[in-house]
């Protein structure tokens, strides 16, 4: 290729890239059905036909906005290799996070195209979206899977375990972009890890067994003698003395009323 050729190609490149800056930032701004092609020339500040020499529509700007941000996000996350000889598996899932979540919050835009306008946009994106969730929920599942194994990830059902990783990102990383969450990269790093490593229930005080999974109580010798002694103190105070007998009657709170009202 002549140095002619090669910058037309790279004068061609840098208005494509020109056009889906400005029709992410529509998307963003008005949403895909309530973005038109007019919208996005308008923003570029370039005419009809310059638009149509590179996206046949609204639909294919669209897609190669979704495409593209789906590529960088799967280049964010990489296999984890447990015989690293430097970086330890922890290290290793901390940093897949922390550029998941670095490219998010970059993109306000991009994330809100992706996770407010692309579902349910036609049957064919919906096939896109499908493959894209499929091939992640697939790659974390072997992920879980060799981290059982190793003894890094607890025993359970990692269909679950996957549903919630997934789940729980996309809501965290749309709140950051709306200013609900914390919109740092690293802070959010930290407390996704930090939810990760300790589980959602912070460890029960020493001597005291937690609720079992199934909701059964799980009373400990020294949880008996908290509930006695609190209970005690109860019965105590509703006598109006500490050193009473709990079987006692109440005397009356006003004597020379009660005297009167019994010598009628």
């Amino acid at each position: 290729m002549t140095r002619r050729g090669a910058a037309r190609e790279a004068q061609k490149r840098r208005r494509r890239e020109h056009l889906l800056a400005c029709a992410r930032e529509v998307f963003a701004e008005r949403g895909y059905h309530g973005t038109s092609v007019d919208d996005i020339v308008r923003r570029a500040g370039v005419a009809r036909g310059t638009f149509y020499l590179y996206f046949a529509d609204r639909r294919a700007a669209f897609e190669a906005l979704v495409d593209d941000f789906f590529a960088r996000l799967t280049g964010c996350i990489r296999s984890i290799d447990v015989a690293h000889p430097t970086e330890p598996p922890v290290s290793q899932l901390r940093a897949n996070l922390q550029r998941v979540c670095a490219l998010a919050l970059s993109e306000p835009a991009s994330l809100q195209c992706v996770l407010r306008d692309a579902s349910g946009l036609d049957v064919e994106f919906d096939r896109k979206l499908a493959a894209f969730y499929r091939g992640l929920y697939r790659f974390l599942d072997e992920s879980l899977e060799v981290g059982q194994r190793i003894g890094l990830v607890r025993s359970g059902d990692r269909r679950v375990m996957v549903a919630l990783a997934v789940g729980g990102l996309k809501q965290i990383l749309a709140d950051a972009v709306r200013g609900e969450a914390p919109a740092d990269a690293d802070a959010l790093t930290d407390e996704i890890m930090r939810f990760l490593s300790a589980g959602l229930l912070a460890p029960p005080p020493p001597g005291v067994e937690r609720e079992r999974c199934d909701g059964s109580a799980a009373t400990t010798r020294s949880e008996g003698a908290a509930r006695h002694a609190k209970e005690t103190r109860g019965i105590a105070k509703s006598t109006g003395s500490r050193g009473s007998d709990p079987g006692e009657s109440r005397q009356p709170k006003n004597p020379r009323r009660a005297a009167g009202s019994g010598s009628s």
